[in-house]
Parts: structure tokens; sequence; C-alpha cells
């Protein structure tokens, strides 16, 4: 599985639709809309996938916006001559999603001009007057950007602009690529935040975010930023929960060489406004799974809260014969999985991190930066707490 997309809260569940290759660890391009359901946003139940292409090479990234009878769903349909030259193709689907009917021709048929390069991944959200949908692209010569659309019932559409856009040549105080993947747009208490996942095909693919100001006039970046801190956590979808709470939720990016599975889904997050911009912080339905404990030992499905007053902490893990050490000194992560370590460096100095060790999972949220990682670890089912530096809170799952 890859991208999530398209989760809503129907007013008594949780939908959530991401890419999704049956009965097999490799990408593919047929790619089928996975369904899956959940009451809390922790335990999910997949069920039949929504969408499976027809006479189409895939059905590809999108979202899903509420309608009076029922939703709309949208979806990127690839040329099948040039995977880079999407469509937009719209369903539409009942209460309960137990229907789903494809409405030809796609509501729109290519990018708006030459210029725009890999173009796909709608994202749609009502307003007053109708509907605007927020799709990634890429500006032939120049860089990443997102494109904004307008229409008043969802079946006909009208390029409206730029909705944000950035040089691949500027890197400060971030690159932001070549490409822009899957970008979701969403607004907070007083300003938005653009959401997008960069390509730059020669080193990396990030998360990454351009907060400002939106009005009449259109959005206005005044802070770029990277939302992870490694290439893992990708596609990053945004939601908004049974509270309306701003939310997101990323694909945990794998190789295939897992015996397994490949690819997850991160545990939902929130996406605040603070003085600094942005601010994640861990889903509070979370909090009701897991009990604080005082032993030196913890389960294979943990919760480590982990903070330092001089900007240094770390933790050491043992299992049997695996090892796993987290440190954070201001601005630089240092992971080490037995033999194999990794150092992160980020843009700022941070006091507090969120730990999740989930079988062979794990996350960190650094909620002030505000950045997540993940990484795929051995599969324990009790880890030894070996030493500390900093203040640890350790806790359990303890199950639904």
């Amino acid at each position: 599985m890859n991208d999530p997309h398209g989760i809503l809260w129907d007013g008594s569940r949780y939908h959530m639709f991401f890419q999704y290759v049956p009965d097999s660890l490799v990408w593919q391009s047929n790619i089928e809309w996975g369904h899956a359901i959940s009451r809390d946003l922790i335990h999910w139940t997949q069920i039949e996938s929504l969408l499976i292409p027809e006479n189409e090479v895939g059905c590809w990234s999108g979202s899903v916006v509420e309608i009076d009878d029922g939703y709309l769903v949208f979806y990127t349909r690839p040329s099948a001559g040039d995977w880079s030259k999407g469509q937009v193709v719209v369903a539409r689907a009942n209460r309960d999603f137990s229907e789903c009917k494809r409405i030809e021709p796609p509501v729109i048929e290519s990018a708006p001009s030459e210029e725009f390069i890999d173009f796909r991944d709608p994202q749609v959200r009502r307003t007053r007057d109708g509907f605007l949908m927020t799709i990634g692209a890429g500006i032939k010569d120049f860089g990443g950007c997102a494109l904004q659309y307008t229409s008043q019932d969802g079946y006909t559409w009208d390029f409206d602009r730029i909705l944000a856009s950035r040089s691949a040549n500027e890197h400060d105080p971030i690159a932001t690529g070549t490409i822009w993947e899957c970008p979701q747009f969403v607004e907070l208490e007083s300003k938005s935040c653009l959401v997008f996942s960069s390509i730059n095909p020669d080193s990396y693919h990030q998360v990454q975010y351009a907060f400002g100001t939106s009005n009449q006039d259109g959005f206005q970046p005044e802070m770029w930023g990277n939302l992870g801190f490694s290439e893992i956590p990708y596609a990053t979808s945004t939601f908004r929960d049974n509270e309306n709470n701003a939310c997101l939720i990323s694909w945990l990016k794998e190789s295939s060489d897992v015996n397994e599975y490949s690819g997850a889904q991160s545990v939902p997050l929130m996406l605040r406004e603070s003085g600094n911009g942005l601010r994640v912080e861990i889903h509070p339905n979370l909090n009701r799974y897991f009990r604080e404990t005082a032993e030196s030992t913890i389960q294979g499905n943990a919760w480590l809260s982990l903070s330092g007053g001089s900007g240094e902490m770390s933790v050491r893990l043992i299992a049997k014969s695996n090892e796993l050490y987290i440190s954070i000194e201001r601005d630089t992560v240092e992971i080490r999985v037995n033999e194999v370590k990794r150092i992160y460096k980020i843009s700022m100095s941070v006091k507090d991190a969120e730990i999740l060790i989930d079988a062979d999972i794990l996350e960190i949220i650094l909620p002030d930066a505000p950045m997540a990682l993940s990484l795929r670890i051995p599969g324990e089912e009790v880890w030894e707490v070996a030493n500390t530096t900093g203040t640890l809170i350790k806790r359990n799952y303890w199950g639904e």
C-alpha cells in the first residue's frame, strides 16, 4: 500500500482510502483505491476496494468530498502513453460507499498548458460558492507548483491560478524540488498551510509545507519548512476529524525487500498553528490505549515521551541481540539500529520528542519542529530501557 487519501468522518466512522496493489510487494501501475474504516483513527479494518481500474492504467491518488446525497470521488487517471500526464476523473458514491459509479469523460482532460508537467493528485474541498481543487505539478525548467481550479457543481472545472510555486534553485531555508505531489491545502486558525510531497529526481522525496495567508487574491507563503525529516514519511494527506480538527496521516514508504508487507500508514497527527508557525501533535485518540508504566521494560507496542531541558536527550533500548538508540542533540537526530546509524539535521533545536514503537515500525514526532520520521526496526515483544538522558515517560499499549 501507499498514498492515503480521501480520509473523512461520515458521522459515525472514519473512511480512509489508499493506493493499493493486492498480492504484491512491488509497486505496479494498476493501482486500486483500497478502503479501510475505523471508529477512532487508530484501529482500522480493511474492506472491499472502492475503485478498481477499468480500461485505464490505474486509479491513482485523489480525494473525496461530501455532497447532499453522497460523495464525489476524484482520482488521477494517468495517460497510457505518458504517466506524467494525468487526467482527473470523478465518480459518484452513495452514503455508505457501497456503490461508486464513474462519470465519463474525465472532468479535467490535461494540465492547463504544456508548461506544466507531472499533473496529478487532486484535492477537492467545498466552499460557499462551490468547489476548489488543488492539484500537484511542476513547471518546466523552474520548480514544483500547486494549481487551483474552481467549480460550481463539482463536474465542470475551470483553471483559476497557480496557487503556489517555487524555484528548484532556491535553497533558503529549504529546497523544494522540481515536482510537487499530493498537495493538501488546509485552513488553520488564522493562517493557511499547503502541505506537499516534493520530488527532486537527483536526491530526495520529502514532505514539506508552505505556511502563510490566503484571501481573494490567493495564497501568500510566509514560511517554508520540512514536515518530515527523513525520506520515509510521504504522500501526506490532511483531513478533518469528528471535532473538526485539522489532521494528517502519511504513507510510511519502504523498500520492497520485506517478507510480509511493504508500506504502512502513520499514526494520525494534528496540525496546529503556533507562535513559530506550525506544530504537530499526536492525535488525542491515542491516549486512551496507552498506560504509563514504571517498569524498566516496555512492550513491543509502546509510546515514549522524551524531553531534555538542555536540548540533549537520548534513550537506548535492548532486546535479545537487537539494540535501538535514539539521540536528539539540539538540531541533530541520531538513530542507530544495531550497526546501522542514521543522522538527520533538522531546522531548529527541539526539547521534546514523542517516540512510538508499533511492532516493527518506529515513528518519531518532534512537535515543535514540526517534523516526523519513520523507520522499520526489528519487531520485538519486549524492550529493556538500558539508559536515558533527559526525562522519559514510558507507556505500554493497553488494548482496545
